[in-house]
């Protein structure tokens, strides 16, 4: 800000040295003009440090007595086994609460099969309670969540009662504001048995074309044994989410949290929490994890006595901060690309496509397949959009539509990645596996 405040004045002190006594109006500008954008730099300045100002009370608001009830009670319905009454007495609790806060609120139920240390089907239900972003303009929904569910042995103090309370309390303290852009506040259930509730959510935004711009996962933020562990904390994020785990770390250089982060990009086969359903799904996700191992993870020792509120509160902050910022960008960041042909759950045979099934995201391709590419821009022209297999560079499109003949000799799980470029130079990538069985030519 004191830096805007310099060039304005550099640039006045320009304006008046070398602005002729003589000329009118017309040759330059008015008197009026000139006190018209004076009035508009200062009124950008007031709206920034209105809107700083507005962070750091957001951020007072989140405290260890909000975070504390929310995480006791929580608690007290452990082991919240998915399915069972504990769980479904915590989600009772959880939209409740989301009531209170005069958000839109709805139970999104699901049916699933467990994972291999799980085989058998489960019904259970997310809560999700939306905030609406103020710009009617905007389709840009931010995500917030965690899970509520437990294994069966656990309270689930930290995992994930930490990453819940957060939810609760960031939706409490968030809701008594308004943003540009829409907020909603999920809590899965199912996760112990292999993301089970996460998976269908982000199965039916994909479905629906909900343009989430970014998904913030918390699972487990309240382990810390020693003051050095107070200041540890590591984030995650797809490639493309660089830029909000940025705003993650200078929210917390500038209003004072000082965490040291260990960081690292999100792209694999597999994920041990909920934002890999979004990520199957082709979402960018930016998540949160306390700095330190907890050892009495899946224990009956995972209890509000491990639990470090302090620490807690920290790392709410944090993510409050982050949240309110990012849901007040004034635009999307462009080139987008995606990946729009193969669709995710979906098989196709020698390129068509065939009825839908529920794979989890994945896609099944027997023989050829054409990977399209379909990219957004606002004001640059896209300058080529590159095609890899397992991070291999196998072709690249410069005209439109982007799109490339994949046709080869292959098996089992691969990965393939689309990378857009503009005239300027911004990059933007989309990735997603596919199980090909393809007996045809060599690639």
């Amino acid at each position: 800000m004191n830096l805007l405040k310099n060039v304005t004045i550099f640039a006045v002190a320009i304006l008046m040295v070398t602005i002729p006594v003589t000329a009118s109006a017309s040759e330059i500008f008015s008197h009026k003009a000139f006190l018209k954008i004076g009035s508009n730099i200062q009124s950008t300045l007031k709206e920034e440090k209105k809107f700083t100002d507005r962070i750091a009370e957001i951020m007072q608001k989140i405290n260890q007595t909000l975070l504390k009830k929310y995480l006791t009670k929580l608690v007290e319905f452990g082991p919240r086994d998915t399915g069972t009454y504990g769980c479904f007495k915590a989600g009772e609790y959880i939209y409740n609460e989301f009531k209170k806060m005069n958000l839109t609120v709805r139970y999104h139920y699901w049916s699933q099969y467990g994972n291999i240390w799980n085989r058998r089907f489960y019904n259970d239900r997310n809560i999700e309670a939306t905030l609406e972003g103020t710009n009617k303009s905007s389709n840009m929904i931010f995500v917030f969540n965690a899970h509520y569910d437990s294994v069966e042995v656990s309270p689930g103090a930290d995992d994930d009662g930490s990453g819940t309370a957060a939810v609760l309390a960031v939706a409490n303290v968030l809701s008594q504001y308004r943003f540009e852009h829409t907020i909603r506040f999920v809590t899965f259930s199912g996760e112990e048995e292999g993301l089970l509730g996460s998976s269908i959510y982000a199965r039916d935004c994909y479905e629906n074309g909900d343009n989430i711009v970014v998904e913030i996962n918390a699972d487990g933020i309240g382990y810390a044994e020693t003051e050095e562990d107070l200041n540890k904390a590591r984030i995650y994020y797809t490639r493309d989410a660089d830029w909000a785990a940025q705003i993650a770390e200078n929210i917390s250089k500038k209003y004072n949290l000082n965490f040291n982060f260990a960081t690292g990009i999100i792209s694999g086969k597999r994920g041990g929490s909920d934002y890999y359903s979004f990520y199957q799904y082709g979402y960018d996700t930016l998540c949160f994890f306390e700095g330190k191992w907890n050892p009495h993870w899946h224990t009956p020792d995972d209890t509000m006595e491990h639990v470090n509120l302090t620490y807690l509160t920290k790392m709410t902050r944090l993510i409050a901060g982050t949240l309110a910022k990012l849901a007040n960008i004034t635009e999307e960041r462009y080139p987008k690309v995606k990946i729009v042909s193969p669709k995710r759950d979906r098989i196709y045979i020698d390129g068509i496509e065939k009825p839908f099934f529920d794979l989890k995201g994945n896609t099944i391709v027997i023989d050829n397949i054409w990977i399209w590419a379909e990219v957004e821009t606002k004001k640059h022209n896209i300058s080529k959009v590159e095609f890899y297999l397992d991070d291999e560079l196998k072709y690249v499109d410069t005209l439109y539509p982007f799109k490339w003949r994949f046709d080869g000799h292959i098996f089992f799980k691969h990965k393939i990645t689309v990378v857009a470029y503009d005239e300027k130079g911004n990059v933007n990538s989309d990735e997603m596996y596919i199980i090909f069985f393809n007996t045809r030519h060599e690639l």
